[in-house]
């Protein structure tokens, strides 16, 4: 869609995001490891649990495109929404603190317990957990003057929904 636009004759600026967290937010997050969280229970979750990842904030996405959309400068480029970089285990354990809980144990999903659990769309796209996922947010946040939430602020917002 993005090399759609970038060649029609109409000015465009595409805002790019990683997995979300927030009120309303769904994730595989919110989906596989939160339930859990909330629970007290083992958490499992796909890909290495220790790689780094991305996270963007909802309500960044909006200042985000609230900024794009004021914007005088360039366009025909895309932006990145300034996002919290923390691994899995990293945003499991954070979670888990706001909550009270101590998770004993995490695990990583192995390809065939997620085909046993039905989860063909997550074998397809667990390559973007198994590795250092980082998001340069930096164009963003000094040409549109947004900058990131915090991770605690990311998550606060995101156990809304769930408590």
């Amino acid at each position: 869609m993005w090399q759609r636009a970038a060649r029609a004759s109409v000015p465009a600026i595409e805002i790019r995001s990683s997995d979300y967290l927030g009120h309303g937010a769904i994730s595989y997050f919110s989906l596989i490891a939160l339930p859990a969280i909330i629970e007290d229970q083992p958490v499992a979750f796909i890909g290495d649990l220790d790689a780094t990842h991305a996270w963007t904030f909802t309500k960044d996405v909006a200042r985000t495109l609230v900024a794009a959309s004021r914007s005088t400068g360039e366009w025909g480029r895309a932006f990145h929404v300034p996002s919290q970089h923390a691994s899995p285990n990293e945003l499991i354990r954070k979670t888990a603190a706001m909550l009270g809980r101590n998770i004993a144990e995490t695990h990583s999903y192995s390809i065939p317990e997620m085909e046993a659990l039905g989860m063909q769309e997550l074998i397809e796209t667990r390559y973007l957990f198994e590795s250092p996922l980082l998001v340069d947010s930096s164009d963003a946040e000094r040409l549109l003057g947004v900058e990131a939430s915090s991770l605690e602020e990311m998550i606060a917002d995101t156990l809304r929904d769930h408590l």
